[in-house]
């Protein structure tokens, strides 16, 4: 893969960029969603920011866990290795832990902060939102492909999962 990498210019390679984005994108959009119908659903603070930081942590995890998994069991079934290597899975993977983690605490700062729970999640979004443009914006530019396009969708796509949270803290809630 090294002529990908020569081709767009990335400091590192593809499967370390992808794991950057993966874990940057689901986590931002899933602890979006987790906190959106978090405070939909109950006015405590403490309760909002205690589950969506262990639930961002749970899903980092457990999306790492799945590369390494998926990582593997593809090198099995391509015959590339007779033994494949755990040790470039698990780095990849340990990439998009702390990705994962470090964007999701980014949307959960305004609901630390801001006194109002129901401003907070609106702040939330709208940082959300513009950090999943700005992600989309950069695969874009990374790939030499319409980054617009790109930076639009990225940010429908989350704006879709962090729907999905609202409806369910509102379904829970009545």
């Amino acid at each position: 893969m090294a002529w990908l990498r020569r081709k767009f210019e990335l400091p590192i390679s593809k499967k370390k960029y992808l794991s950057m984005v993966s874990g940057s994108e689901a986590g931002i959009a899933t602890t979006s969603a987790i906190i959106a119908g978090l405070v939909t659903s109950t006015d405590n603070r403490s309760i909002v920011v205690i589950s969506a930081f262990v639930a961002l942590l749970v899903q980092g995890f457990n999306s790492a866990l799945n590369y390494v998994e998926t990582a593997y069991a593809a090198t099995e079934i391509d015959g590339r290795v007779q033994k494949p290597s755990i040790i470039k899975p698990l780095i990849e993977a340990g990439i998009q832990f702390i990705t994962h983690v470090a964007a999701s605490l980014i949307v959960l700062i305004p609901i630390i902060w801001v006194r109002d729970l129901h401003y907070a999640l609106i702040y939330s979004i709208i940082v959300a939102l513009i950090m999943l443009f700005l992600i989309g914006f950069g695969i874009g530019k990374t790939v030499r492909s319409n980054h617009i396009k790109h930076a639009v969708q990225s940010m429908l796509l989350g704006a879709l999962v962090i729907s999905g949270g609202l409806i369910a803290g509102l379904v829970v809630n009545n």
